[in-house]
C-alpha cells in the first residue's frame, strides 16, 4: 500500500468538488480526498496493534509517506511519539530502531515537520506522564524499564531544535527565528523552541490536570538548553508559573 500511496501521491491529494448554487456561476471547492480517512485509521490501528510484526512495518511504512508529506496527520504523529516511548514496545527492536531514525530526521528536515512536534509534545508529556505514573506502581516491573519524562523531555528539545533544521543557517543569516521582547511579550519569528515553550506554559496554566503532572513533566523539560534567548523567556516564565501554581491562583 505504501508503494502504491508513494507512486500515486494523487490518490491522497485534495480533489476539487464544484458546488453549483442558485447563481448562475459554479464554485470550486478543495475537499479531502476520500481515501484519507481510511488510510489514516489503518495505520493507526496498526500501531496499536499487539502483534509486533504489524507495529513495526506501519510504523516504518508511515514513516516513509510522512518523509514524503504524503501523510500529514499529527494525531498519527503523536501516536508515533507515544508508540516510541511506550514501555510495551521495550522489546520490539525493529520498530524502535525504526523511529529513533525517523523522528529526528523528521523535525530537522523541515521547518513544518518540526512545528508538528512541537503542536504535539505537551500531549506526548502528559500522556507517557500517566504511563510512567502507571508503570512504576507496577511491582512486577523495574522503573528504569521505561524512560523517564527528563529524557522525552530533552530528545523534543532537540527534535525541535531550530538551529538543526535544514536551511536553519541561511533564515539566520536574513534575520529569521530571531526572538525579541516587546511590551513583555516574546515574538517568536520561526522559533519552534518558542513555539514549545509557549505550549508547555499554556498548558501549565490551563491544564486540568494533577498538580504532581504540574510539577514533574513540564519542570523535567525546561531543564534542558532551549535555544539562546529563549532559554531565559521559560525560566522567567516557569518561575512565575510555578508561583502561581502554589498559591493556586
Amino acid at each position: 500500500m505504501t508503494d502504491i500511496l508513494t507512486t500515486h501521491p494523487s490518490l491522497l491529494a485534495p480533489v476539487v468538488s464544484e458546488n453549483e448554487g442558485e447563481t448562475t456561476q459554479a464554485t470550486t471547492t478543495m475537499e479531502q480526498s476520500p481515501l484519507l480517512k481510511p488510510v489514516l485509521k489503518v495505520f493507526m490501528k496498526s500501531l496499536k496493534s499487539e502483534d509486533v510484526a504489524v507495529q513495526s512495518t506501519g510504523a516504518t511504512a508511515l514513516s516513509k509517506l510522512m518523509l514524503g508529506q504524503l501523510i500529514t496527520d499529527i494525531d498519527l504523529l503523536k501516536q508515533l511519539v507515544i508508540t516510541f516511548f511506550d514501555p510495551e514496545t521495550s522489546s520490539n527492536a525493529q520498530l524502535r530502531q525504526a523511529l529513533s531514525y525517523f523522528l529526528p530526521v523528521y523535525c530537522h528536515s523541515r521547518q513544518e515537520n518540526a512545528e508538528r512536534m512541537v503542536q504535539v509534545a505537551t500531549g506526548v508529556i502528559a500522556r507517557l506522564g500517566t504511563l510512567r505514573e502507571a508503570f512504576v506502581e507496577d511491582e512486577d516491573v523495574d522503573e528504569g524499564e521505561m524512560v523517564t519524562i527528563t529524557v522525552v523531555g530533552g530528545l523534543l528539545v532537540d527534535w525541535t531544535d531550530p538551529r538543526k533544521i535544514v536551511g536553519a543557517q541561511e533564515q539566520e543569516a536574513i534575520g529569521a527565528g530571531r526572538l525579541r521582547i516587546e511590551d513583555g511579550v516574546a515574538s517568536k519569528e520561526g522559533s519552534t523552541h518558542f513555539m514549545l515553550a509557549e505550549q508547555i506554559l499554556e498548558r501549565l496554566v490551563t491544564s486540568q490536570t494533577s498538580s504532581k503532572l504540574h510539577k514533574i513533566p513540564w519542570s523535567s523539560v525546561t531543564d534542558h538548553k532551549f535555544r539562546g534567548r529563549t532559554q531565559g523567556f521559560v525560566l522567567h516564565a516557569w518561575e512565575a508559573s510555578s508561583r502561581n501554581i502554589s498559591s493556586g491562583s
